[in-house]
């Protein structure tokens, strides 16, 4: 055989490519393509250099000659600045070949995690060094995507690593001090100099999250909130609470001031300060707004819902309770009630709800579910509604199969329902029965997701399916919550011909995995029992496949 007869594969290197470009392919993957060939590695390297969660890979490029084999500050955090001094006084950047190695990989460089500097602030001379070195220009050209993780000394850094090609930035500060504050207004501040504000030095962002745990003084969030409309091709912003320290909090005066971002299509913000605030505007109006989620204690979201401002495009609200609030069920009605006279209800296709209550209340409380959120089932438009409700020992939170045929006959276009509530332990009647699920198969026949908590374990005979409608619906992803006592019996046998009678078209691979799902926990006789029911089901889909086959 000639020695290249066999070689015309590697030159289609749009497979090799479309593989490398696979999520599931690891670093460890590329790295070991990329060592295969020449022509391999010419390939694979972007892909290499593609995410970074440190900069010590770069740095590795400008690595001194003639270091002892056991320095190793990728494995010693302790030999970092060790590190960052030898490029420093031996200007290793200034050779040309290991200069221009360094600025083809950092070419590739799409996606960065920065985890701050060193305290000697050598990391941030190194920077500043090698942007000097590229004529004033940021050495990630490509850079699409940046966690900002602040701790010290990098003030002046971020906007210099950003480029027009940057979509997306995270920032993530710690730390209350004067120091922190002040990187909020340097970045941001309208007072800044142009080319130190993001907008000036990253003109495409389409994506913007503040993450942080300081307690960031009023005038710099109302500066921030002045400054993010500067971003022209800004679609999403997220203000993420800690899990540590007080969040950053919008005060409902500068709501139409960060809905003004000319092209502002979702965002995602903890609002406060309503005691200390002028309220919001009567009217103003968010010409691009989409998707809106909103924290906060329900006292100071509802002016907010309430004011009669426009957002003719808004098809998806959250309105979730701030964690240490006590949101007992008259403040969920309440709230829904504000919303469903609102201005925004009309156009609004998706609708969650989350609240929680974990204080020892004086009088126990009793509700029932469709009750509570009765005021959304004049949202005819709906086609998503979540209930999340983590009520305290003292609530109880019912939900009969009558109350459940009426949230059916009312919200007819939903294509998704979760509903998830604690409380008070619950009897076998004040509960929702299969019986439920036919009224959703009789009158939501779009519905294509459901989770519910349905005790499945009740003996007695089930609900006949024979002479009802619904042979044909759409419903695939079923999530249930059951509680009983073992043993099981025949009952998973029952419960399956049941499901698979009024919903034929359940994807029970999808269905399992839903089980999975964090705010609908279940014991290990529950998964059992359900695994028992799923493999029933998927017994009478290959049953009738194999019918059809026969047949046809």
């Amino acid at each position: 055989m000639p020695p290249n007869a066999c070689h015309q594969a590697l030159y289609t290197v749009e497979i090799l490519e479309a593989v490398l470009a696979d999520e599931t392919a690891d670093q460890g993957v590329c790295k070991r393509i990329a060592l295969t060939c020449q022509l391999f590695s010419q390939v694979a390297l972007p892909f290499v250099w593609r995410d970074l969660d440190s900069l010590l890979p770069l740095w590795g490029v400008l690595l001194p000659d003639g270091l002892p084999p056991s320095f190793d500050p990728y494995t010693d955090p302790g030999q970092r600045t060790e590190f960052v001094k030898q490029i420093l006084q031996k200007k290793t950047y200034d050779d040309p070949a290991r200069w221009q190695r360094f600025l083809t990989y950092a070419s590739f460089v799409r996606e960065l995690s920065y985890f701050g500097v060193n305290p000697s602030g050598s990391d941030g001379n190194l920077i500043h060094a090698l942007i000097l070195r590229n004529g004033r220009s940021s050495f990630l050209p490509r850079l699409q995507c940046l966690y900002w993780h602040y701790f010290n000394h990098a003030r002046d850094l971020l906007p210099m690593l950003c480029t027009s090609s940057l979509t997306e930035l995270h920032l993530i500060i710690h730390g209350d001090t004067p120091e922190s504050h002040r990187t909020w207004s340097s970045l941001l501040d309208a007072t800044s100099p142009p080319e130190a504000l993001l907008p000036y030095s990253a003109p495409s962002l389409r994506t913007l999250e503040f993450d942080c745990s300081v307690d960031v003084p009023e005038v710099v969030v109302t500066a921030l909130m002045a400054t993010v409309p500067r971003f022209q091709n800004l679609r999403s912003f997220f203000i993420t609470p800690c899990d540590i320290g007080p969040p950053m909090q919008v005060a409902p005066r500068d709501l139409p001031t960060l809905l003004a971002a000319p092209a502002l299509e979702e965002l995602d913000c903890i609002v406060g300060g309503l005691d200390d605030h002028p309220g919001i505007p009567a009217t103003f109006t968010a010409s691009h707004l989409r998707k809106l989620c909103l924290t906060g204690y329900f006292e100071e979201l509802s002016p907010v819902i309430c004011s009669t401002w426009q957002a003719p495009q808004l098809q998806e609200l959250s309105i979730c309770a701030d964690r240490w609030s006590t949101a007992i069920p008259v403040d969920i009605s309440n709230i829904l009630a504000d919303l469903s006279s609102s201005s925004i209800a009309p156009t609004l296709r998706a609708l969650s709800v989350a609240a929680e209550n974990w204080s020892d209340l004086d009088n126990p409380l009793e509700a029932d579910l469709v009750d509570m959120i009765s005021p959304c089932l004049s949202l005819t438009s709906l086609e998503s509604l979540y209930v999340h409700y983590d009520a305290s020992a003292d609530i109880k939170i019912s939900c009969l199969d009558e109350s459940m045929l009426r949230l059916a006959r009312s919200l007819g276009n939903l294509k998704s329902l979760s509903v998830h509530t604690t409380g008070r332990a619950l009897e076998p009647g004040e509960q929702p029965s299969l019986t439920t699920l036919l009224h959703f198969a009789e009158h939501c026949p779009h519905l294509v997701e459901l989770m519910l908590k349905i005790p499945l374990d009740v003996v007695g005979a089930l609900p006949s399916v024979l002479t009802r409608p619904g042979a044909n619906h759409p419903l695939r992803e079923l999530l249930l919550a059951p509680h009983w006592a073992p043993p099981f019996g025949d009952r998973p046998a029952q419960v399956a011909r049941f499901l698979d009678g009024v919903f034929p078209k359940l994807d029970v691979r999808q269905s399992r995995q839903m089980a999975g799902l964090r705010y609908m926990p279940r014991e290990q006789d529950q998964d059992r029992f359900m695994a028992e029911v799923w493999n029933e089901v998927e017994a009478l889909q290959r049953g009738r496949v194999g019918q059809r086959t026969e047949t046809g």
